[in-house]
């Protein structure tokens, strides 16, 4: 779909491809040789109080992402970065994600997830079927 949105922007003149990474950017306009607008996200927390506690402290790292199973979720995203915190932190590493509802390409989506992760020692990918939030309380 990216591609589609290089050639639409290209031919609008209001719609722009963006990105919210830095590395990203660099990767598509050198893989495309087209324009990508740097907006990264800004988020005011002068307000916020930091409690200086850590945010992961040892035993099994659970990452989650739960939504549709669509492109546009960015679900191979996801995986990749639980991943490279698996890598990086090593530990054991539980990948959740939604399944059970297969949207707009949700199988293939699924499925490469699913090669991208098989057989890495300490890392498993778990499905945790649609329902509601009373049938999960």
């Amino acid at each position: 779909m990216l591609r589609e949105y290089i050639d639409l922007e290209q031919g609008s003149l209001r719609f722009f491809v963006a990105g919210n990474s830095a590395k990203f950017i660099r990767w598509l306009r050198e893989a495309y040789a087209a324009p990508c607008t740097y907006l990264p996200n800004l988020y005011y927390l002068d307000y916020a109080v930091n409690p200086n506690k850590p945010i992961y402290g040892g035993g099994t790292l659970r990452v989650g992402a739960f939504g549709a199973t669509r492109p546009q979720k960015n679900l191979m995203s996801a995986a990749g970065a639980a991943l490279a915190l698996h890598e990086e932190l090593k530990v054991d590493t539980e990948f959740w994600i939604s399944g059970g509802r297969m949207e707009g390409g949700g199988n293939t989506i699924l499925n490469s997830v699913k090669a991208m992760v098989a057989n890495i020692p300490g890392f498993t990918l778990k499905e945790l079927g649609w329902a509601t939030w009373l049938q999960h309380s």
